[in-house]
């Protein structure tokens, strides 16, 4: 990105030496004599302006950083909820700073015991002190979306009520108590049943809410639950009652600090995509940022780009318009960082960079500079500190391919559980060239618990051959299929964790990275892998059915064991291949990771 030019020589030549060198002597001797006429000491010197300060989310948190990337900081963190997943549907999200920048709105989002969420809107201090509900989300009810309305004694959001015959869904001013609600926008009641037709036709809903600098009016986001490229931005007069929609394929206003202008995202004529894979797939057209006059007049193209440019908020000094973009990686919504643009679309920043994404700038109103950072200078990615701390429970035996690999992130990871998994789907360098081939090791597997006897299986029916030894761990080479991709297997710990690579991948690669696999509670690859665990009393079955096998034959004991002969034997040579496996070790499996569909 192209830094600020300096300025040139007005002659376009340089001067010669001796000219330098008056020049440089008259330059001393005006300083001196300047500073001792009117600075005085050297504290004199003007100390550069603060940087302003940004609020954004980030993996189920708000964090904030100055206007120029500095001074990272945490202000919430909600969670680990019981049933709940941290890196997706629940947390803190779409920040709120107060006018006066003395307290903070957040939408947070918890389970329930049924495996539903409820959403409330959360008012704390402005570094996140003293948290407290100020619109408690149920079962029936939902808020989520908050605006402060300039006189930071009242907050505009959105809210859903479960009705007999459907979803109520508005737009309400309430007062910082939670009370006196006032609808000041209104979506057609979402009529649910039987009938989808019906259901597909009426599904509208708030998702976002800009407030003007004088309260007079709103941009609304409204979204179609359908069809995620139907969202259409509607500017709302609170005065008249009057509505304009913007634009289809609009969404995401924020105000101009005059209230004269209003910048907002817009796909119209993209056909580019943006997915997120959280508890389910949610994609958006990737969008452009856009400004215009609040008449809809003088409209502006402020970037074109093949990224999904979101969520864009206004500098209260007017100078920088911040934003979330997903620029290293534009197919993945998980590569989402916080980014600052001038108005007029020059100088571009680059403010954050880390996994999982940061999303939803809001500006602090704090007195500070937003323009101090320009250019993209490269940034240290920051992963959030609880990746593994969703294995805490087997830590120590779950293991996984690590928080990077090569450029690229972790995005999404579950490390207990029978199905083991990390997705890589961000990346740390600001090229979307060196970004955009697919991982090449796709790193995952299933516990030992789940495998139970197929582990058995997988082992007995493999030629002696394609298995190997690295890290103090076995591990089976396999390939096959039409794609001809190439597999390792490596039985370690509690996983029997499977890598695979593209059609050009070589076994010598595959084997390669494990040397990057590590046990959750560490931080870095181990010189030696922890040895397999297998279900408690799957050793002695198996030598029981070598045993019978011994003493009735295949044939008996395949009908005494209802199975098939060809069953019978992967197991027989399994009970020969144990040891080399390395060193044993079992464990007691919970019902629902060796069973975890039971209940359905």
């Amino acid at each position: 990105m192209n830094r600020r030019e300096t300025s040139r020589h007005s002659s376009g030549h340089p001067p010669n030496r001796l000219g330098r060198g008056l020049l440089l002597g008259a330059a001393l001797i005006a300083a001196t004599a300047f500073g001792n006429a009117v600075a005085g000491p050297a504290s004199a010197l003007t100390p550069p302006p603060p940087p302003s300060g940004i609020a954004f989310s980030f993996g189920g948190k708000i964090l904030r950083i100055g206007s120029d990337g500095s001074d990272r900081r945490e202000l919430t963190k909600t969670g680990p909820f019981a049933n709940g997943d941290s890196q997706g549907r629940v947390g803190d999200a779409a920040p709120q700073l107060s006018p006066d920048g003395s307290h903070l709105l957040v939408t947070r989002t918890t389970p329930r015991k049924d495996y539903g969420v409820n959403r409330s809107i959360v008012l704390a201090g402005a570094d996140g002190t003293e948290p407290a509900p100020i619109l408690r989300g149920t079962k029936k009810v939902s808020f989520s979306s908050p605006a402060w309305m300039p006189d930071g004694q009242s907050v505009a959001v959105a809210r859903e009520v479960d009705r007999r015959r459907g979803y109520a869904r508005s737009v309400v001013i309430a007062g910082l108590d939670g009370k006196s609600l006032k609808t000041v926008f209104k979506l057609p009641l979402h009529r649910t049943g039987e009938n989808f037709k019906l259901d597909e036709a009426t599904y509208r809903e708030p998702i976002d809410i800009g407030v003007s600098p004088d309260g007079s009016k709103l941009l609304v986001t409204v979204s179609n639950g359908y069809f995620y490229d139907k969202k259409y931005l509607v500017l709302v007069d609170l005065e008249t009652g009057k509505q304009r929609t913007v634009g289809k394929n609009t969404r995401s206003g924020s105000f101009s600090p005059g209230g004269e202008r209003f910048v907002y995202v817009s796909s119209a004529g993209n056909k580019g995509e943006t997915c997120t894979e959280t508890d389910e797939t949610s994609c958006v057209i990737q969008g452009d940022l856009y400004t215009q006059d609040t008449d809809g007049g003088d409209k502006q193209r402020v970037t074109r780009s093949r990224a999904a440019e979101e969520n864009p908020d206004w500098s209260p000094d007017g100078l920088r318009i911040a934003f979330d973009a997903n620029y290293n990686l534009p197919k993945s919504g998980a590569a989402a960082e916080i980014y600052a643009i001038a108005p007029d679309g020059s100088c571009l920043s680059w403010l954050t960079n880390g996994s999982p994404a940061s999303v939803e700038p809001d500006w602090s109103p704090d007195a500070g500079r937003s323009d101090l950072a320009c250019g993209i200078d490269p940034r240290e990615p920051v992963l959030a500190g609880d990746w593994t701390s969703l294995g805490a429970k087997d830590a120590a035996k779950s293991v996984w391919g690590g928080p990077v690999s090569g450029d690229r992130l972790v995005s999404q990871a579950i490390l207990t559980g029978p199905f083991r998994f990390a997705m890589y789907d961000d990346c740390a360098v600001f090229d979307a060239k060196a970004c955009a081939p697919a991982p090449k090791y796709d790193i995952g597997g299933i516990s030992t618990c789940f495998a139970g006897l197929y582990l058995g299986l997988v082992v007995g029916e493999a030629k002696r051959s394609a298995f190997g030894h690295r890290k103090g761990v076995a591990f089976l080479r396999e390939s096959g299929g039409r794609s001809k991709v190439k597999r390792i297997t490596v039985f370690t710990g509690d996983t029997m964790v499977s890598i695979s690579g593209d059609r050009r991948t070589t076994f010598a690669q595959l084997e390669a990275q494990i040397d990057t696999l590590r046990p959750a509670d560490t931080a870095g690859p181990p010189k030696k892998l922890p040895a397999l665990y297998l279900p408690k009393g799957m050793p002695n079955v198996v030598d029981l059915v070598a045993r019978l096998v011994r003493r009735t034959g295949i044939k008996r004991a395949a009908e005494r064991l209802d199975a098939k002969p060809n069953e019978i034997r992967p197991l027989l040579t399994f009970s020969r291949r144990m040891e080399m496996l390395g060193p044993i070790k079992t464990e007691a499996c919970s019902k629902e990771e060796a069973d975890p569909f039971g209940d359905i």
